[in-house]
């Protein structure tokens, strides 16, 4: 009974977390709404050019950049105040679609394990609206569900069976 509630449970945790995976992969790549997002450099070439001429190591960079210290100078902010402002976000190499698609799955496998483990904890909360609890008993439930929560997932995670 209790192997079979357990198994409901991961398989209801497990297509939570795929269906929110393949939801996200029509906003991607069907529906319009984020075909803008990202543009095209006018002269691309040109930037390329200049970013590999500056060997510029991988990382994320913001420009014109200053550190809390350097605000406090003229220098900065007139550079801050002439701009131009962005961000460069520079890779090591060029991306691996498969790598990517599998690190969204995952991250919404967690996600809905999450949401799992506090819609479980957040039970008291639905009792104290129907049972007119105190808020102190409301927060003590809460608390404890995540506690309950917490505990659990650190047995998981410690007993999980390990990738080969």
């Amino acid at each position: 009974m209790l192997v079979s509630l357990l198994l409901a449970v991961f398989l209801a945790v497990f297509l939570a977390g795929l269906a929110a995976d393949v939801v996200s992969c029509l906003v991607w790549m069907v529906l319009p709404h984020h075909e803008k997002d990202l543009i095209q450099l006018p002269d691309e070439e040109k930037f390329i050019g200049a970013v590999r001429d500056l060997d510029i190591q991988p990382g994320t960079y913001m420009y014109p950049f200053c550190s809390p210290e350097d605000m406090k100078s003229e220098e900065a902010q007139a550079r801050l105040k002439a701009g131009p402002w962005g961000m460069l976000c520079h890779w090591p190499s060029q991306s691996s679609m498969g790598k990517m698609m599998l690190g969204t799955v995952v991250y919404f496998q967690i996600v809905s394990l999450v949401v799992a483990v506090l819609a479980h904890s957040s039970g008291g909360i639905l009792n104290g609206i129907w049972f007119r609890k105190g808020t102190r008993r409301l927060v003590c439930d809460v608390l404890d569900g995540a506690a309950y929560g917490l505990v659990t997932a650190l047995i998981l995670a410690a007993m999980w069976p390990a990738s080969s």
